[in-house]
């Protein structure tokens, strides 16, 4: 049996959807940590396979597991939603189902409590090869903290190299601080159903209102890449359309915060992600009124945001060509959908994910 505590100080949540092939792989990396007081929740959203059995026979094992299950599929934001409901730690983590963690990660991460109000590890895309074969390279910590608002000018700037860290995952968070910015974000849940509480907006604002924050710059967080036929990840999901109004939010609050520097770095970065949802709704959208009417919504963007694209400055080369293809796809989306869209999508990427 697990070790039954009352009181802990961590509470672990997986969101858990259909992911039988990878799920006990990364609940047993999250058993095997060597920081031991915490509590795990899993959230079965309604997988319609075996997933949901696992978790309950993992719990049987160990009882430190709770298990909640959906009666339908209510998506990764209200599954994390309903896991924090349930989380009884003064910290919380989230880990996404397939992933896989370094033994000591928890340990690290708990030991830096007194520092700051989140604390962050590297976290890396790895393929499932790389996954299988790895031999973690543990060096002493390699700290950074920095204050929240300062923090989120730099993450957002691409000013630190941080590994992967604009997902919530690959960290512990206080609850008190996750329970703020979640009212903060709750007033667009019904509008951003599926990504309130997900890396375009909620991570953010996370960084944002964190008084310290600690980042622990050493690989233990695993992210698994899972590859994709290219048909599928071209149709248009609710997700993507949800994005695009999650960045906008974004960016407006960047602008109103003065991030000075995160703003004209995220703002192409943004644009791009509007190009790329609109070659998906171009190239596959059913729904003409909803390919229209998103149309129209890029045109209302760049009118919003115009005069500030014009104004970032590029530094390098990759900026120029990125910030020459926002103001090419202004006018000329068909053109571009044809030529660089098409070449990107379709020639340059066989696979994605």
């Amino acid at each position: 049996k697990g070790i039954e505590m009352k009181g802990v100080p961590l509470s672990i949540i997986i969101p858990v959807y259909n992911g039988e092939e990878y799920l006990e792989k990364c609940i047993q990396s999250v058993l095997d940590q060597t920081y031991k007081n915490f509590e795990l929740i899993l959230v079965d959203d309604a997988s319609k396979d075996t997933s949901g059995q696992i978790c309950d026979r993992l719990a049987k094992c160990d009882t430190r597991i709770k298990v909640l299950h959906h009666n339908i599929n209510r998506g990764l934001s209200l599954s994390r939603e309903d896991g924090l409901h349930m989380a009884e730690g003064e910290w919380v983590s989230f880990v996404d189902n397939d992933d896989f963690l370094c033994p000591i990660m928890y340990e690290r991460m708990m030991g830096n409590t007194d520092k700051a109000d989140m604390v962050c590890i590297r976290g890396e895309d790895k393929t499932t090869d790389e996954i299988d074969n790895v031999s973690w390279n543990i060096t002493k910590e390699n700290l950074l903290i920095l204050e929240g608002k300062k923090a989120c000018d730099l993450i957002y700037s691409e000013s630190l190299d941080l590994g992967f860290i604009a997902p919530v995952w690959g960290k512990i968070i206080k609850k008190s601080l996750i329970d703020g910015v979640l009212k903060k974000v709750e007033v667009y849940k019904e509008k951003l159903y599926w990504v309130y509480m997900e890396d375009v907006l909620f991570t953010p604002l996370l960084f944002y209102y964190a008084d310290q924050i600690v980042f622990d710059n050493v690989l233990m967080y695993l992210h698994r890449r899972i590859l994709n036929n290219l048909s599928s990840t071209l149709v248009p999901k609710e997700y993507h359309y949800e994005a695009v109004e999650a960045g906008d939010i974004l960016l407006s609050f960047f602008k109103e915060k003065n991030l000075n520097k995160a703003f004209p770095k995220y703002l192409i970065g943004y644009f791009m992600l509007v190009m790329s949802t609109w070659y998906k709704v171009w190239k596959n959208e059913k729904e003409s009124q909803k390919a229209l009417c998103f149309n129209n919504r890029i045109t209302q963007l760049y009118e919003k945001f115009k005069n500030d694209i014009c104004a970032v400055k590029t530094d390098n080369i990759s900026d120029f060509a990125k910030k020459s293809m926002v103001l090419m796809f202004k006018n000329h989306r068909i053109l571009w959908g044809n030529t660089i869209g098409r070449l990107y999508f379709e020639v340059g990427r066989k696979v994605t994910y």
